[in-house]
């Protein structure tokens, strides 16, 4: 068989493991990480004890202690771990778990010190000796593995324990920080000066327990908050007492809820109604069912009987000796309890109603369960209402809970809306800190609570000590901790196949984990628990903090595992849109194995993780969000080896994603180190990849014959391996050239010639580039309009709709072209679709190019205000980039500027050389100069710049840039009273527009002639 402790092999026919000693078990063994307490007791002064007396007695002291610390640790819930020596090793949390581990740890350690000091005063006249302990507690997250009772846990946290109780004094408790946070509430604490623990380069703050108030419980409540988002649940409760009174008959009525979701304190406001409302009429009867202190089962519900006879001087001698009896013999029956309880109620409820509360009837024990059940059965005609508040756990143990009785009411106290969640948390915060707190922190804490009023309490006191508002307080975690432990094999495993997948999973995703049937029923008991919701066909977390628990309770070898499985699957499905999904589960096994030293694992996933997220990106890409590309594309080189010649590419792709997010000097860095790498392998293709996104940077100021030489070069390449994105960018990249060089009829020919190239799969980005490029030729140049309309709608129609920044660079030339017709409507709605699908963009050259095509149709549509608006925040965002695309909005807004009679402002643009990018000014732009010339008064400049604006003008293939040159020429000779020159200018701009078939041009031009408008 194999041992449960270390997994070794032994005999068949063996009690105890060879290897490490152990008892052979047939319990089922864990292996789990759990925050804990462990409580470190010595015996101070051992060696001296040793020295005194002799071995026989000193064997019965010293096992008289053991037995004693092993009593006093079980009877507050805790383990012995060890005895070292003299030493006793407790813990709390192992393997049963209890949410105030942390003060039945510190009650164990304080009753510990006293039970020593019984034993000193027992001993010390007999032997002559005194007994003295030194005890340190300390909090915090184990590693545990074993099987029943025989545990074992290893950590920092154990070793800073014995640091503490070192540094105690004789008859000290000393605790820590994480055991302080959870036992506040109930604990007086003396602060020490700070220790410097062996191994601990920091000081640690430590406490010396004082004194424990035995009825507190360690977190502090706030009872006096104002009740939020209740009222519903307490006009249920009065309605209820009213029925009661007004009936006068027995109400059972049982308020459920999770832990800390604010079911005490609904009573407590109940109550609080009830006493203002009624007065005297009603009596008020308190008790509590603590999972400790309970030394018969009939404890709890003794003292309110106690005080009930005490009460009411009529209580006839038999049932006073019933009671007393009660008190003092344990033999006692339920029979025996039902009936005094029975006639102690219905005496006095004879006088006033009475109320008997009994909170967290959870921890009763099953006979005390029994009793109440059957109380509020049997009693009749009297007004009797028997308040319980209990956890769902209650369920699990006592099905029946109130069902059958015809006088019994439950409510489920839910989570809080998030109205009042919100209204809680700055209450909070305002009440018991005294400060405000910004909208953000308010709307974190609530969405992390979870709507569960606990929570909030320690939230709000964690942000206000300086932790994050996504820190897991240790009080939520203990809470949910002990939730979890009652969750059988098969519940467990699928709430923790949810955690790893994320917040939720579906049925049959969990069917495949678990390779089991039928999850149905555990998910359906996992609700009933308030663990899981359903929403749609996803099963997912009631809130954060459970799955925070979850997840963090599994070790991390198991993560890993797990993580890798779900990826694995995911892989074998085939589903193109998994890759993201993929590679961060990939991430996560990677980051554990590491951290594990379990390299071997490792290392082969790290290509995988490259590959899955390159995929992501790719993804990403297409959905235009290309914030998530630039981070899965950085991500990817983490992950990618020097040595993988496919980190080149990854660098290559994040370039260009730079470059469209105008990152243009992470751009050029990313560029020249794949341009490295590519040399150091001897890639000619990935090279070529590297140079053609280089040369195009404004930074390197590249001529056109500098960036046609380049793509030339590259082309060869892209050939020889048959690279059809290679010759796809090649062919954009000349398409650019000759856009910048006013030749469109040349760049629509060879934007056609990329999109030959360009297939399934292809880099967004390059397609998107590809098409927009071809768009905008098709506008300025030759083409006339309606065929340049017909041939975009037609390429947008073939267009996916998921290929968002594709659709989106062929609508903003689509939309001038449209609104050039006067199909303003159309254009305009054109637009703002552009607009809703960039919305989540972070391309911000589409977002950039976009403003200035609405511009160009609000020009057109006779509304330069509005055109100013846009581009002044193209200009502001191209300022910084340079280049030639800013001086083409620089120059639609100067002339805007003069549209508007604004001459100044056009003239500081035109004229300003930093304003003045690129190696070469545009026709439109010198023809501006010259109109701001002639208004200065300077004839002779004007005449200079209009005549280059003409020539740089006929040197395009362009209608509309020649047209409006010829316009620009017919303005200034008109100012200088050429009046007939003028007119022949302006019918020369006319054939250019009628070319074009631009019908805005050609009102333009007919208004300049006919009626001498510029």
């Amino acid at each position: 068989m194999n041992c449960a402790t270390c997994q070794q092999q032994g005999p068949a026919d063996a009690h105890f493991c060879p290897y490490c000693g152990e008892r052979y078990t047939d319990e089922e063994a864990y292996e789990v990480r759990r925050v804990v307490s462990v409580v470190f007791c010595d015996l101070v002064g051992s060696t001296a004890l040793s020295e005194q007396l002799d071995p026989e007695p000193l064997r019965s002291l010293v096992g008289s202690y053991y037995q004693r610390m092993r009593h006093t640790l079980e009877h507050y819930g805790g383990t012995v771990e060890k005895f070292i020596g003299d030493a006793v090793v407790g813990l709390f949390g192992v393997p049963r778990l209890h949410e105030d581990d942390a003060l039945r740890a510190v009650q164990a350690a304080v009753a510990m010190r006293h039970e020593v000091e019984l034993l000193d005063h027992e001993l010390s006249e007999q032997l002559n000796v005194r007994l003295q302990v030194r005890i340190g507690v300390n909090t915090g997250e184990v590693m545990a593995s074993g099987y029943g009772d025989n545990v074992r846990v290893t950590g920092e946290m154990v070793n800073i324990a014995a640091r503490f109780q070192q540094a105690a004094e004789p008859g000290q408790v000393v605790i820590g920080l994480s055991t302080r946070a959870l036992v506040g509430g109930a604990v007086l604490l003396e602060p020490l000066p700070a220790l410097q623990l062996a191994g601990k380069s920091r000081p640690v703050d430590a406490w010396i327990v004082s004194h424990i108030n035995p009825d507190a419980s360690g977190i502090e409540r706030h009872m006096n908050a104002p009740l939020t988002g209740r009222m519903a649940e307490l006009r249920f409760l009065y309605d209820t007492f009213e029925h009661m009174q007004f009936s006068q008959s027995p109400k059972m009525v049982t308020i459920y809820g999770e832990p800390g979701i604010g079911k005490s304190r609904l009573v407590h406001e109940f109550l609080a109604v009830v006493s203002e409302l009624a007065g005297e009429r009603a009596q008020l009867y308190i008790t509590r069912c603590s999972p400790l202190n309970q030394e018969t089962w009939q404890s709890p519900l003794l003292g309110v009987l106690t005080e009930l006879a005490g009460k009411n001087g009529d209580t006839e001698p038999e049932l006073q000796a019933a009671v007393a009896a009660l008190a003092t013999h344990s033999h006692q029956t339920a029979d025996d309890v039902l009936w005094v309880a029975r006639k102690l109620f219905a005496t006095a409820a004879a006088q006033h109603s009475v109320i008997i509360f009994i909170d967290d009837i959870h921890w009763a024990k099953p006979l005390l369960l029994d009793v109440v059940r059957r109380l509020g059965n049997s009693l009749r005609e009297v007004p009797v209402m028997l308040l319980c508040v209990s956890r769902l756990d209650i369920l699990d143990h006592y099905p029946t809970w109130s069902g059958g009785n015809l006088n019994a009411a439950s409510i489920l106290v839910a989570p809080l809306a998030r109205e009042a969640t919100e209204q809680i948390v700055r209450n909070q915060f305002a009440t018991s800190f005294n400060a405000t707190v910004d909208d953000a922190i308010v709307y974190s804490v609530s969405e992390r609570s979870g709507g569960n009023p606990l929570y909030i309490e320690q939230l709000v006191g964690a942000v206000n000590d300086g932790a994050d508002p996504v820190t897991l307080p240790p009080t939520i975690r203990a809470l949910i901790e002990t939730r979890l432990q009652w969750l059988d094999l098969h519940e467990t495993a699928l709430l923790q196949w949810v955690a790893v997948c994320g917040m939720e999973s579906t049925a049959e995703w969990l069917e495949i984990l678990l390779d089991q049937p039928n999850a149905q029923p555990t998910l359906d008991r996992l609700m009933d628990r308030q663990l899981l919701e359903s929403i749609e066909r996803s099963y997912r977390f009631r809130n954060i903090q459970i799955r925070e628990v979850t997840y963090e309770s599994i070790p991390k070898r198991t993560r890993a595992q797990m993580h890798q499985r779900i990826a694995e699957l995911l892989i074998q499905q085939q589903d193109d849109t998994a890759a993201e999904a993929i590679s961060r589960h990939l991430e996560y096994a990677l980051s554990y194995y590491h951290e594990l030293g379990i390299h071997e694992k490792a290392q082969p996933l790290h290509a995988v993780v490259a590959s899955t997220l390159t995929e992501a990106a790719q993804l990403a890409t297409t959905h235009g969000d290309l914030r998530a590309t630039s981070n899965l594309l950085r991500r990817a080189l983490k992950f990618a080896p020097e040595t993988d010649p496919t980190r080149i590419r990854i660098l290559t792709q994040l370039g260009a994603t730079l470059v469209a997010m105008t990152q243009l000097d992470e751009a050029r860095a990313t560029y020249e180190e794949a341009m490295a790498a590519a040399l150091r392998h001897a890639n000619c293709t990935a090279l070529a990849h590297a140079r053609l996104g280089l040369i195009q940077l404004p930074s390197l100021d590249a001529t056109a014959e500098e960036i046609l030489h380049t793509a030339a070069a590259a082309e060869s390449v892209f050939t020889a391996v048959s690279d059809a994105e290679g010759l796809m960018k090649t062919h954009t990249l000349q398409g650019h050239v000759h856009q910048s060089r006013g030749q469109y009829l040349d760049a629509v020919n060879a934007f056609k010639q990329a999109g030959i190239h360009a297939y399934h799969g292809v880099d967004e980005l390059q397609h998107a580039q590809t098409v927009g490029g071809y768009t905008f030729s098709l506008w300025r140049g030759p083409t006339p309009v309606p065929q340049a309309i017909e041939q975009c709608e037609s390429l947008l129609a073939s267009v996916p709709a998921s290929c968002r920044l594709v659709r989106v660079a062929a609508m903003g030339p689509l939309s001038v072209l449209l609104a050039s017709r006067g199909k303003m409507p159309e254009a305009e709605q054109l637009l703002l679709d552009a607009e809703h699908l960039i919305s989540e963009f972070a391309h911000e050259f589409a977002r950039i190019s976009l403003s200035v095509f609405t511009a160009t149709v609000k020009t057109l549509a006779r509304d330069p205000t509005a055109a100013e608006d846009r581009l002044r925040s193209a200009c502001a965002a191209l300022e910084r980039v340079g280049g030639t695309t800013y001086t083409a909005a620089a120059t639609d807004l100067a002339r805007v500027l003069l549209r508007l009679g604004r001459t100044s402002e056009a003239t500081k643009i035109l004229f300003d050389p930093t304003k003045q990018h690129g190696k070469e000014l545009p026709a439109e732009w010198f023809g501006l100069q010259a109109r701001v010339h002639l208004s200065e008064g300077r004839w002779k400049a004007s005449k200079r710049s209009i005549q280059t604006a003409l020539r740089l003008a006929s040197a395009t293939d362009s209608p509309e840039i020649q047209a409006v040159a010829w316009l620009d020429q017919a303005y200034v000779l008109r100012a200088t009273g050429r009046e007939q020159q003028a007119r022949r200018a302006a019918t020369l701009a006319l054939a250019q527009y009628q070319a074009k078939a631009h019908l805005i041009g050609i009102r333009q031009a007919e208004d300049f002639i006919e009626r001498g408008e510029p």
